[in-house]
């Protein structure tokens, strides 16, 4: 039996958290998060508008995704996928590089329109 670790980052959105929730209660990242198929699951909405919090989300994710795994009881390494629509793609992009050079493999990466307009990651991957 395997163990599944899904972490999700939204796309930009209205700036209100509560208009946020409306806005994105069934965008593809959340329905992933919400399906209850993962022995863990994180979610964050995503970034501003000005696109600067988008690394700050990507070292979130990996750090989170990082200590699943550490946490995680199966004798078989977890299985780790990521989602993430528009600049939160880019988020777990960066988060995905993030989690290889600590030797997390991702196993799947879910990408909805994913756009790079951020001074906050490393787009040369």
């Amino acid at each position: 039996m395997n163990y599944d670790i899904f972490f999700g980052v939204d796309g930009t959105g209205p700036y209100s958290d509560g208009e946020y929730g409306i806005a994105f209660a069934t965008s593809y990242v959340r329905q992933i998060f919400k399906s209850g198929v993962f022995n863990k699951s994180a979610y964050l909405r995503g970034p501003g508008t000005d696109g600067l919090s988008t690394g700050a989300l990507a070292s979130t994710a990996a750090k989170s995704v990082e200590n699943y795994v550490a946490g995680a009881t199966y004798k078989s390494t977890p299985r780790v996928f990521l989602a993430g629509y528009s600049r939160g793609g880019a988020a777990v992009i960066q988060a995905a590089h993030l989690l290889k050079a600590k030797k997390i493999n991702v196993h799947g990466l879910f990408l909805f329109d994913a756009v790079d307009r951020s001074l906050t990651i490393d787009k040369t991957y």
